[in-house]
């Protein structure tokens, strides 16, 4: 069994593996580069224990916004009660009233085309392994990202920035997530409850996630590369539509 070690990369928090790599017809010995995962326990009251699995940084902002879309009911927040090592005990709270979101200005071709650029490019620690997935929260008021996250599970993304949109009381319905993986069903209808109204994926999308979009009249674009982007559901115009902008 390979051999690991987190003492090459401490600073990106990741890991190496001594193992064998077969490469243009030829063996050699090699040490790769291998992501840590942890498992994350949940306690929630009247409910059993939420298991999930984690890159172990900001597992707080995990925990709190897990809890937020999967188990707080309507009107209701989650407080942290206790964290013991890997393990976060937390209780609904009534959440506090904030005003309705401003209407976003739609993004025009040319900036959706220049964020998705800067979104893939941006390093991190996807390019060290190719094992995370990435979102990140774009502002069209400010013209900038706010804040990205990664994670081995893109249902994790959407747990942290949920949290961190909160803490920082920014409101999702007025910004644009940027996401790297494909817009399924699972991952529409997570992202839709986070309270986003804007996705764009670098990815494909699938029928079951364009349902999710429409039903949720969530602005829904899919594979955003260098020089194109299909927009699949757009209906409250997030989108900047040419004709009208003439």
């Amino acid at each position: 069994m390979p051999k690991t070690s987190t003492s090459s990369l401490p600073a990106d928090g990741l890991a190496t593996a001594k193992c064998r790599r077969f490469e243009s017809g030829a063996w050699r010995d090699y040490t790769d580069t291998v992501t840590p995962e942890v498992r994350v326990t949940l306690l929630w009251p009247a409910s059993e224990p939420v298991q999930l699995w984690a890159y172990p940084t900001d597992l707080t902002d995990l925990a709190l916004g897990h809890a937020m879309i999967e188990l707080c009911s309507q009107g209701q927040i989650p407080i942290l009660q206790q964290t013991s090592g890997m393990e976060f005990s937390l209780i609904p709270a009534d959440a506090p009233g904030r005003p309705a979101a401003a209407r976003q200005r739609p993004l025009e071709a040319d900036e959706i085309l220049t964020r998705m650029e800067e979104f893939v490019t941006d390093g991190g620690r996807w390019d060290a392994t190719g094992c995370f997935h990435r979102m990140a929260v774009y502002c069209p008021r400010r013209e900038q990202f706010i804040d990205t996250v990664e994670d081995i599970g893109r249902h994790n993304c959407i747990d942290r920035i949920a949290a961190r949109m909160f803490t920082a009381g920014e409101h999702p319905a007025e910004l644009t997530l940027f996401i790297s993986a494909r817009a399924t069903a699972s991952l529409a209808d997570k992202i839709a409850r986070a309270g986003f109204k804007a996705v764009i994926s670098r990815a494909a999308v699938t029928t079951t996630g364009l349902d999710v979009a429409q039903k949720a009249e969530m602005t829904l674009v899919g594979f955003a590369r260098p020089g194109r982007f299909t927009v699949f559901n757009d209906p409250e115009g997030r989108i900047q539509d040419p004709k009208e902008a003439a």
